[in-house]
């Protein structure tokens, strides 16, 4: 931003940025909600620079707010699931569904994940998610069989007791010596098994919206699925839930007959 302007952040107004906005968007085509991403960004700078008072104020604050449309993002439907768990050809990538579907997990916290770290008599665990905050997650009977399953195998595999395997990560590559599985790695594998499955956008983050919708349709209150998932503002949580018409349209006519 700074290159493009060619002024000093003390000079800058808000019509430069909005000129500056205007041809990043017209030059790159950049989505609307990736522009108001950045412009909240660049809003964080200048309170930091205004708190300091380096510069007299925000001039981001005068931008405006922008029109973003908003696109409904679907969790996975029971179609795409069975597809997806018919092409795990591997014990591991079928305990990786099982996992995220119920868990709800970050990525980034299922990557930092030990065998030791998962409780399976009471089929619990604890992360730390973002900010450091640690919170209990739960598995349940189908996640914890294919985990096991899986585990049972990698110690044959690897010729591992039960006190080595608990120290080794929960999830590790396919080929030797078996290292800890990265956010990347996962992702790939996600998005090769989607390729395999013919679904379209298979990613970590879907299957926590799939989490998250899936509790909700069972009856659990908002406010504990806010606990589960580690958010710490409601509005968070109900960004990942998408509501069916037809259970809106069910409780409706239920409530009114009553």
């Amino acid at each position: 931003m700074l290159d493009f302007l060619g002024k000093r952040l003390e000079d800058i107004t808000a019509m430069d940025l909005r000129y500056y906005y205007a041809v990043m968007r017209e030059r790159r085509g950049i989505q609307m909600s990736t522009m108001q991403t950045r412009i909240h960004y660049l809003s964080s700078f200048w309170d930091f620079l205004t708190l300091e008072r380096l510069v007299p104020d925000n001039p981001v604050r005068r931008i405006g707010g922008l029109k973003v449309e908003t696109t409904v993002k679907k969790p996975f439907g029971p179609e795409e699931l069975e597809a997806l768990r018919l092409h795990c050809d591997r014990s591991r990538d079928r305990a990786l569904v099982e996992f995220l579907l119920a868990t709800g997990l970050r990525v980034s916290e299922l990557c930092k994940l030990d065998v030791g770290d998962i409780d399976f008599y009471r089929m619990e665990f604890y992360v730390r998610g973002k900010g450091g905050k640690e919170r209990l997650c739960l598995l349940d009977d189908v996640a914890k069989f294919h985990l096991k399953l899986y585990l049972k195998e990698r110690q044959r595999r690897e010729r591992l007791s039960e006190d080595e395997i608990r120290r080794r990560p929960l999830f590790v590559s396919a080929k030797a010596p078996h290292t800890r599985m990265t956010i990347a790695g996962v992702q790939y594998l996600l998005k090769e098994l989607g390729r395999k499955a013919a679904v379209a956008n298979v990613h970590p983050h879907r299957f926590r919206r799939t989490f998250a919708c899936d509790m909700i349709s069972r009856g659990m209150p908002v406010e504990q699925l806010m606990v589960l998932m580690g958010h710490s503002k409601i509005e968070t949580t109900m960004i990942y839930v998408t509501v069916k018409t037809s259970s809106v349209c069910e409780a409706y006519r239920r409530l009114r007959a009553g």
